[in-house]
């Protein structure tokens, strides 16, 4: 008689977890790429806001940072002297009107009641402009605008100039803080300066101006177009 076994199944051979294993030199190198990620960020970070610190230190003395060639820049430079007002300007380059206005002057827009001056300017670099309200060696109160492109000058009443006399001190900067300011060309007219006397001298329309006309006050405007 045969003797015939049942048949035997094999049992799978059970495998030990073991964990990934890295080499002495393969640990030295992750550590040193984690360590090269994590000082490029700081030192990114750091130079980015070292950046932003020399900005705005440029911007509080006057100085300008061109970012984009094609729009016009400007900024309040800080002054000493009472009734004096300073502007550091980049204009495209390009050929451009400069527009200066003294008298009074509206709230918003550009009066041409006032008097004032038109004149050239060139391009493509920064240029400093300034205004100032003085009485001169005869006793005639004067504003005055100088710039390397264009001057203006006009003699101002006793009236105006006790006006700006007694403003000093209480006017607003130029643009409420240091900050540069940047202007498309492409939107028309960009006003660099408008200063006027507090509101307690405030008239309420030029003689003849239409109703809707808003209302006026003694200051200068300077502004800056594309010239046709």
């Amino acid at each position: 008689m045969n003797d015939i076994s049942a048949p035997t199944t094999s049992k799978p051979i059970a495998r030990s977890w073991r964990p990934w294993r890295f080499s002495l030199l393969t640990m030295m190198l992750v550590t040193a790429v984690v360590c090269l990620g994590v000082s490029h960020f700081h030192t990114t970070r750091q130079l980015h806001q070292a950046n932003q610190e020399l900005r705005q230190l440029r911007t509080e003395v006057g100085s300008l940072t061109i970012d984009d060639s094609t729009q016009v820049y400007a900024v309040a430079i800080p002054c000493n002297e009472p009734l004096t007002w300073k502007w550091r300007v980049y204009l495209p380059p390009g050929n451009w009107d400069m527009h200066t206005a003294h008298g009074e002057i509206p709230t918003t827009g550009f009066n041409p009641r006032a008097s004032g001056t038109d004149g050239s300017a060139k391009g493509g670099k920064d240029f400093t402009i300034e205004a100032f309200v003085r009485k001169g060696a005869r006793g005639v109160w004067e504003f005055r605008m100088v710039s390397p492109h264009t001057g203006f000058m006009t003699v101002l009443t006793d009236e105006d100039g006790r006006k700006w006399l007694d403003s000093a001190g209480m006017l607003p900067l130029p643009f409420g803080d240091r900050t540069a300011k940047q202007f498309d060309p492409t939107k028309g007219p960009m006003q660099i300066a408008r200063v006027r006397v507090p509101s307690d001298n405030i008239t309420s329309r030029p003689v003849g101006a239409p109703q809707e006309s808003p209302p006026t006050s003694l200051g200068f405007l300077v502004w800056f177009e594309r010239a046709p």
